[in-house]
């Protein structure tokens, strides 16, 4: 799986992060099902920072899931 692009690409997704963010997805589904809060927790701790930020955008986080 390639990684996918930040909406601002001078922010780096290092291999741990997009490996936590991974785990902490499966985690999420295998529980229920992933809800848009969870996915939005998960990507602002991956990318620190919100979408409303830039610092990712919903492209991005439906990329990854």
């Amino acid at each position: 799986m390639s990684k996918p692009r930040t909406a601002n690409p001078a922010l780096a997704i290092s291999e741990a992060d997009l490996a936590s963010a991974l785990a902490q997805i499966g985690a999420e589904i295998d529980h229920q099902p992933l809800r848009s809060s969870a996915l939005a927790r998960i990507m602002r701790e991956m990318f620190h920072g919100s979408d409303a930020g830039g610092a990712w955008d919903g492209i991005v986080s439906h990329r990854l899931v």
